[in-house]
Formats: C-alpha cells, structure tokens, sequence
C-alpha cells in the first residue's frame, strides 16, 4: 500500500504535491502517502513523462514509538541489578502512593476512576457481562470469556527473575472447536499397540524408531505438528533427535514425557496453552490471557474452568517463594471494553489442598466461590 501512485496529466515543467485523501478515497489512514512530481530534469528518458518521488509519511508516529520502544527495552538490558532493582522501587512506590488506593465508593452508582477496582465474585461479573450483552446494546449473548492473569516473577534469589513460561491446561468443559484449534501431536514409543492406540484416539502419528526415521527423512518437519510427547522408555532413543525437533523437543520433567501416553496426549491435543509474556517495560511481571468459555454457558461450567486455570498456574509457584505469585486474575468480553477484577482467593484453595496436575480440578472450588458470592 504504501507503493501507491497516482499519474496525473501535468505539464513536466510542474512541481506538484499530492494528497491521497483517505476519506474521499476510503484507505486508512495509515497508508495514506504524499506523492511528489519531479521537474523537467528528472524526466523519464524513455517516455517523457514526469517521474514519481515517493516520500512515505505513512505509520509515521508508529516507527517513532517502535523506536523509542526497542531503544528504552535496550536501555533495560544495559541497566546494572542495582539501578533495576531502583526502577522497581520506583515504580512500586508510584502504586503504593496512588490516591485511589484503598478508597471504596459507598454508592453502587459512582465514577470507576476515583477509585480502586473492587474485587468481584464470578458469578457477579458474569451478571455485569451479560447486562451489556443483551440484543439492545452489544446483543452478544455468546460473547467469548478470557482470563488475564498478572503474575510476580520475582524469584527466589534476590536480583533474579523467573523466565516467562508457557504451560498447557485442559479444561474440564472444552471450547468449541469453531474457536480453539485442535493441536497436532506425533507420539514416541516403543510398544506397536500402544501406537496404533494413540493413533486412534487422535495422534497425527506414533510409533518408535519408524516415526524417528520420518523425522530424520524430513517427511515430517517443526511446522507439521505442536507438540512432542514421549514415554519414558523411548527417552534415550529421542534424544538422537534433539536438532530436528529443536524448540519442539520436550524437556525430560516436562508432563510430555510420561508413562500415561493417553492422559498426556488428550492434554496436549485438546488443552489451552497459557503463555506468558513480559507486562510492561520491567521483567519482574508477566501475564497471560487465556480463553475459559462463552458468556451463555452455566456458572457452574465457567467456573470449574476457571479454577483449573488458575490452580493450573499456580502450580507453577517457586516452592521457596512467600510472594503472592499471582498479583491479579481480571475477566473481559469483547468486544466490549470492561474489565473487572476478579475475587480469586477462593481458587488457592484448591491449588492449596490438592498436588494433582493442572487439568485436575477440585470438586469444592466451584461451592467455595458461590459462597463468597453469596
């Protein structure tokens, strides 16, 4: 788009500025691009004819930020423990003195920004979601929920972080597949019938030293699946494969390398991976946003959801740590832009009394957030 030009009948002689308008000619403005007609020096030799001189102003204000960005990101990386240890300070101190702190309306009917976001039950900030959906404002009964997660990597060792991770849940009450992709999974094993076992109950492929042998061949390549999982027995043999699988190589105490091959390939085939990422320009937090369900379904459903997810990550606490790993959970709808806070304390309960992995969910969560609700 930004290649765009116009060829105008005008006299070589001429020096012209045109203006695509973006209103008139209905392109973003983001494209829009001013050309410039040279004088008679710069004719085309060929033809004659005025030549184009682009100068591109589009996105302008967009490759001023990117720069100012990846300048103050380098900036970060150059910085000395003790001057990033004074820029966390610094930032924590502007939150703890932030007037709104600690101030709760006593009117239901009062302005959000005077202060602070109140913690909310579920079940209250689905009944908040789905009054903007009704049919006469956004009419989005089925509108898709997302959990974003705020975390604390502060890790155990002082001046160091905990790298952003990503993990893989399974919710008990799947996603449509119209809106979460089904993941592609080749297994490894040694035994042909737990093979043909895997394959029927959804691997793209398994087997042992045939499906390394594919591999090695190039008849499957990284971008042809998602996910490696392995059993312990066929371990020695995959590591043979460590430069072609590269960043899909599973590591040896990650959940893909287990001796229950059907439980770890309906967890990596049908869960949600939770990926973290760096929040904000300092590396000591992270967050993740991840899908749980769709505004129409029951509370119930929506809630056990919710709770693997957040008993999912946050078995993924530093066993040392005394630091509240997860700093906040908020729930959105869109297309509509609220945000609201969600009450999670009730969800560590289950992360608290149960050991299990991050698909299983505790049969109580659900009755302990209805009682706080309540």
């Amino acid at each position: 788009p930004d290649q765009l030009a116009v060829a105008m009948p005008l006299p070589a002689s001429s020096l012209s500025l045109l203006l695509l308008s973006p209103r008139r000619l209905a392109i973003p403005a983001s494209i829009c691009c001013y050309r410039q007609f040279q004088t008679s020096q710069s004719l085309n030799k060929n033809s004659g004819k005025p030549r184009l001189k682009t100068i591109p102003v589009s996105n302008a204000s967009q490759r001023v930020a990117r720069g100012s960005a990846a300048a103050s990101a380098q900036a970060l990386l150059n910085l000395t423990p003790e001057a990033l240890k004074k820029k966390i300070e610094e930032r924590n101190a502007a939150e703890a003195a932030d007037p709104r702190r600690g101030r709760q309306p006593e009117a239901e009917c009062h302005l959000r920004d005077l202060f602070e976001p109140r913690r909310l039950p579920l079940v209250e900030i689905l009944r908040r979601h789905r009054e903007f959906a009704c049919p006469e404002m956004l009419d989005n009964p089925s509108g898709q929920l997302y959990a974003t997660c705020l975390f604390d990597m502060t890790s155990v060792k002082q001046g160091k972080f905990m790298a952003p991770f990503s993990k893989v849940i399974r919710l008990p009450h799947a996603l449509p597949e119209s809106l979460v992709r089904q993941h592609t999974v080749i297994a490894f094993c040694s035994s042909p019938e737990m093979a043909e076992d895997l394959k029927a109950k959804g691997a793209m492929d398994a087997g042992g030293a045939d499906l390394l042998g594919k591999l090695e061949t190039g008849v499957y390549i990284q971008e042809n699946f998602d996910y490696v999982i392995c059993h312990p027995d066929f371990w020695p043999s995959l590591l043979k494969a460590r430069k072609l699988l590269k960043d899909a190589m599973p590591a040896q105490k990650s959940p893909q390398i287990s001796e229950d091959m059907e439980s770890a390939l309906m967890l990596y085939k049908y869960g949600i991976p939770a990926k973290l990422t760096q929040a904000g320009d300092l590396p000591d937090r992270a967050q993740c946003r991840v899908p749980f369900g769709l505004l129409d379904w029951p509370d119930y459903n929506l809630n056990e959801n919710l709770s693997a997810i957040v008993t999912g990550l946050l078995n993924e606490k530093p066993k040392k740590s005394n630091r509240e790993f997860i700093m906040s959970v908020s729930v959105t709808c869109p297309p509509s832009d609220e945000l609201f806070l969600l009450d999670w304390k009730p969800y560590t309960i289950a992360a608290d009394s149960s050991s299990t992995a991050a698909h299983t969910v505790a049969p109580d969560t659900a009755d302990a957030v209805a009682a706080s609700a309540s």
